[in-house]
């Protein structure tokens, strides 16, 4: 069975940070609206934090080949393929029939067996690093 676990960034400003736990969402009883939490473990305890909904992504349960968590919203590259390249090599993570995919001439499944073969590694997320997903010239 995979971790379900989720990441969001705090606030708006630089001094935001990612926090990772769990994801819950609460509406408030006055005003109907609702806002997003993930309760993480700090310092051996619980805490929760009020994060922005649009950076929240799930865990995916696969590591890169270095051994770093793939998230939705990662962007990844075929390692040795995405230094000085002209071409478009970047892509992001995302869900596509519940499963987590990357777009190579068609989708691909985020395998252990295809991390491998394709040597997949983050290389930034579409929130700290939307620069990463140029076009392709």
């Amino acid at each position: 069975m995979r971790e379900i676990e989720f990441r969001g960034k705090t606030g708006t400003t630089k001094k935001s940070e990612w926090v990772y736990g769990y994801y819950y969402k609460v509406k408030s009883f006055f005003d109907n609206e609702s806002a997003d939490y993930i309760t993480a473990i700090k310092s051996n305890h619980l805490t929760d934090f009020s994060v922005n909904e649009e950076t929240i992504g799930q865990y995916t349960g696969m590591k890169d080949i270095n051994g770093i968590e793939i998230y939705e919203g990662d962007i990844v590259a075929e390692k040795g393929h995405y230094v000085n390249s002209d071409r478009l090599l970047y892509q992001k993570i995302q869900w596509k029939d519940n499963y987590a995919c990357w777009l190579r001439g068609e989708y691909q499944r985020l395998t252990p067996k295809n991390i491998e073969r394709y040597k997949i590694v983050v290389i930034g997320n579409i929130y700290d690093n939307p620069e990463l997903l140029k076009e392709e010239v």
